[in-house]
This record gives C-alpha cells, sequence and structure tokens, in this order.
C-alpha cells in the first residue's frame, strides 16, 4: 500500500481500475491527445496508463518529491510497470518521452500560464508557452475532501485552476479526482463537510469549461466507490463523450499500444465501463437538487409529473392541415385537451433515434460515395424533414416522432398551441418567425449549467422532449408547434427564420 502524511492513496488491490478510471474516460474524451500534463502522482501509475496511448508523443510529470519518486521506481515497481507495454521503457518513469520535473506543479502553472489570461476588457494575450500547452492535464494533486483551512488557500487554488485552464489547448480536457462518492442521505454538498470540493467544483465551472462530467468507479481498492471529473473546454468532447461501447472498442483497436504478451493493456476500462461513465450517479443527482436555491432542472427534468394528464395519440387523427394548401398533413384534437396537459407522451419513449455518430457517418458518407446516395438521401430527407435535432447528449442527435405528432406543423405568425418544456414562451421574441430578427436576436440554447448531473442522467427524456399544451385546445382545432425551438446550430439559424417565413408565405417544407 501506499501512504502519504499518513492518508491511504493507493493499494494493489484495484491498482489498475483506479488508475484506468481517473485516466482513459479523458484521454477517449479527445479526439487525438498528443501533449499530456500529470500533476502528481509520482508513483508513476497514471503516467503507466497515460503511455498506453499511441497518440501520446510528450507527457510531464510535475512532483515535487524527488525521493518520493526514487522510493517508488525501487519499491513499488507494479505501480510504474510498462514493461508489457509494445515501445516503452520497462519502467514507466524512464520512458522517452516522459519528463519529469521536480517543482511545486501549483508555482510552475502560475507562472507560466496565469499572466496571459486577458481580463473582462482585454484581447488575447500573446502566449510565449503556446507550444507547450497540453490536450489533457490529469490531476492528481488535490485532496478535495481532507479538511484544511480553506479560506487560507481559495485565492490560491483559484489562481491555479485559471492557469491550467489556459495551459490547455482549445479542445483541451482536465480531469480531476474527486474523492468519495457522496450518498443519496448527504446534504447539499455547499454546506456539508465537503463544501470543499463544492468550491473546487464551481470554480472548475466558473473558469468557462463547457461541459463537465462526474462519475463514479467502485471496484478501485478503497472503501467506498470514487468519484472523477472530467471538465471539456469545447463542447465537442461530448461528441466523444458520449460515443457507444462499440465505437470505445474500435477506439481501443486503433489508439491503445498492444502489448509483449498479446493481452490487452487495459484490464478494466472498455466501452460497456465507458457507458456506465456516461451518467453520473443517483446521489451527485440527489445532493445537487439539494442545493439553495434548487436548480430549474431539479423540478423539471427529474420524470413525468403524476399529477398532469397525459392525452394519448388515440385522441388525435391526421387529415389535410388547415395551414394552407402547401402545409400538407396536420394533427387535430378530437376530444378538447386542457392548457398544461401532456400530448402523446405515451409515444415519445418510442421516437426513431439517430445517434450523433450515426449522423456523421451518414452524411460522411453521403457526401464522399456516390453508390448509395439516393438510397441514403431518402433516409436523411425522412431524419431531417420529419426529425429534430438535439444537443443533450452531443451535437448531431437526432429524433423523429414514430407516430402521428411527427405531422405536427410549426404555427405561423405565434399561432402554436403546443410546445416543448423547454421551448420559447409566447413572450419572448423567439416565439415567432415573424418576431424575430435574425441580424439582432441571435440563437440562443438555454443551458443552466456545465455540471448538471440531472441532466446527464435524465438525458433521453429530455432529449425527446415533453409535448404540452400551451393553452387550452377545442376539439377539432389543429395542434401547431413553434419550429424555431428546434434549432441547435447557429450556422442553421438565419436559415431556419428565413425558410419558416417562406413556409408561412405558401411555400412547401422539405416533407409534406
Amino acid at each position: 500500500m501506499f501512504f502519504l502524511d499518513g492518508f491511504l492513496q493507493s493499494t494493489p488491490h484495484g491498482l489498475s481500475t483506479y488508475y484506468e478510471a481517473l485516466v482513459h474516460p479523458a484521454m477517449f474524451a479527445h479526439e487525438y491527445p498528443s501533449n499530456v500534463a500529470i500533476l502528481g502522482a509520482g508513483e508513476g501509475a497514471v503516467l503507466r496508463e497515460v503511455l498506453k496511448h499511441k497518440s501520446v508523443t510528450n507527457v510531464k510529470l510535475l512532483d515535487m518529491d524527488e525521493e518520493m519518486v526514487k522510493v517508488a521506481k525501487q519499491y513499488l515497481p507494479q505501480w510504474n510497470d510498462c514493461s508489457d507495454l509494445v515501445g516503452r521503457a520497462d519502467c514507466c518513469l524512464d520512458d522517452e518521452i516522459t519528463d519529469l520535473v521536480y517543482e511545486d506543479a501549483f508555482a510552475w502553472f502560475t507562472n507560466r500560464f496565469d499572466h496571459f489570461a486577458p481580463s473582462d476588457d482585454e484581447e488575447e494575450k500573446d502566449d510565449p508557452f503556446d507550444d507547450e500547452k497540453f490536450d489533457v492535464v490529469i490531476m492528481n494533486a488535490i485532496d478535495l475532501q481532507y479538511h484544511y483551512d480553506y479560506a487560507k488557500v481559495e485565492g490560491t487554488i483559484e489562481t491555479f485552476l485559471q492557469s491550467v485552464y489556459h495551459s490547455l489547448t482549445e479542445k483541451g480536457i482536465l480531469a480531476l479526482e474527486l474523492g468519495f462518492t457522496p450518498s443519496v442521505e448527504d446534504p447539499n454538498e455547499e454546506i456539508s463537510t465537503n463544501r470543499n470540493r463544492a468550491k473546487v467544483m464551481d470554480m472548475v465551472e466558473g473558469i468557462g469549461f463547457e461541459s463537465v462530467h462526474v462519475y463514479e468507479e467502485s471496484h478501485g481498492g478503497m472503501n467506498q466507490p470514487s468519484s472523477f471529473l472530467v471538465a471539456c473546454k469545447s463542447e465537442e468532447c461530448r461528441y466523444y463523450w458520449h460515443s457507444n461501447p462499440a465505437t470505445i472498442k474500435i477506439n481501443t483497436y486503433y489508439r491503445i499500444l498492444p502489448t509483449h504478451s498479446r493481452e490487452s493493456a487495459l484490464h478494466h476500462f472498455d466501452g460497456a465501463t465507458m457507458k456506465q461513465y456516461q451518467i453520473p450517479p443517483k446521489s451527485w443527482e440527489t445532493v445537487f437538487c439539494r442545493r439553495s436555491p434548487t436548480p430549474a432542472s431539479c423540478s423539471k427534468n427529474r420524470g413525468y409529473d403524476p399529477h398532469t394528464v397525459n392525452f394519448e395519440e388515440s385522441n388525435f387523427e391526421v387529415k389535410t392541415s388547415s395551414a394552407g394548401e402547401a402545409a400538407g398533413r396536420g394533427v387535430f384534437a378530437k376530444v378538447d385537451i386542457p392548457k398544461g396537459s401532456y400530448i402523446g407522451q405515451d409515444q415519445v419513449a418510442k421516437r426513431v433515434y439517430f445517434p450523433h455518430y450515426t449522423v456523421y457517418m451518414m452524411e460522411d458518407y453521403h457526401q464522399n460515395e456516390n453508390a448509395m446516395s439516393v438510397e441514403l438521401s431518402q433516409v436523411l430527407n425522412y431524419m431531417y424533414g420529419y426529425g429534430f435535432q438535439t444537443k443533450v447528449v452531443a451535437p448531431y442527435d437526432n429524433f423523429v416522432d414514430s407516430g402521428i405528432m411527427t405531422f405536427v406543423n410549426h404555427g405561423c405568425n405565434g399561432t402554436s398551441n403546443v410546445h416543448d418544456l423547454h421551448a420559447y414562451g409566447p413572450d419572448s421574441p423567439y416565439y415567432s418567425e415573424t418576431t424575430v430578427d435574425p441580424t439582432k436576436h441571435a440563437m440562443i440554447i438555454t443551458t443552466e449549467s456545465a455540471f448538471n448531473p440531472v441532466a446527464e442522467r435524465h438525458m433521453s427524456q429530455i432529449g425527446m422532449g415533453n409535448l404540452t399544451a400551451s393553452r387550452d385546445i377545442k376539439s377539432g382545432e389543429e395542434l401547431f408547434q413553434n419550429y424555431l425551438s428546434f434549432t441547435q446550430e447557429d450556422y442553421h439559424w438565419n436559415s431556419t427564420v428565413h425558410d419558416l417565413r417562406a413556409q408561412c408565405s405558401g411555400g412547401k417544407g422539405l416533407i409534406t
């Protein structure tokens, strides 16, 4: 076992599991990590996992305790053993791409990267250390749960974290150990014994990371499950973070070094494990929703309200739309629908789902191959014509209603009478294609928080939507929805507004 200052740091039991859980989710969330920094972990176990990646060409390991590194090489060879990796040194600490720096990591990062962070009224400054910037930074140097006078070091930690943020490349990723996972009985972390951890997590989010993910591993040899955090500078990492198990499996084949033993270099991490990490533990959602004030997502996105009546699809029918000859088919109520009622939620779970990686593959194949262009065009026309895009999971996710709600038309000039719970309201200038000015009103996508375990745990419900009656709907009345709320990309905003205006003036949509 490895103790530091009297506290257990790691153990041979679960040695691979713990460090694979800390390292590989962040590494696979990056498209091609080549320059990596490790803060702490001088025993070499984090380094061992990083060196398993073929793409890595430089690793800077910062640990101020040179003596500890020497002891680890002599007495803890299991922690830093790279002898089975083809092309690596027998001892990971001796590998040619490893740069050991025996300095205080806080001072090293602050001295290089803090001075080049612009203030709110300044332009980005030239950074003389730009060539040193990292694709992934892995921190194993801050203990967020042991109790110390946080007020004395709060400013130092915030400055340090800002420096780490500015040390990352444009699509860089930070990985951080969080300590033991909270339980569902724990209070809001901001007022608990874990308040230091809550403050650091708030700092990480406030610095500017666009996507923050928390996950746990319970097989790491500790007494309790351990939690970890991955913070992405770019939202693009969600595309890789939410890869399916098959994609992780093929990426492992291409990205992980072979071994002399011909066994997998990864003993615990694989596609199924990553799938588990993609959904944060229920306990993180529970303590998150105990914050004050209560985050809005805790009341909106944690399942369906059992007190709200759902009108099943049998209460609706498809007929020729009342919106005009070019509108094609429409959906009409067969009974009165009170305001606030759910619309066809019995069919929501049956929507056709086109995951982001599938959409990317189809579009790439369609653009580069002519053999199946006609058939693929029909599939893409079906997806774009009848469906809608969402970024809840990752950019380019698409859904298509499998029932008759797919024929609900756009409500021109603010005549929508049904909406998703997350759509623009009647008082918003975005409520109508006639009131919105794309030159003045930039597209807005409301994101409550970069760290939101509620959204991460309920992505299916949020992505598929909660269609709700905006007002009382009479029997025989046609349903209309605001299609502006489906726009998910900035570069589609102007064209969407102009297309809807054209359709509302008598033009046809992609599919009628």
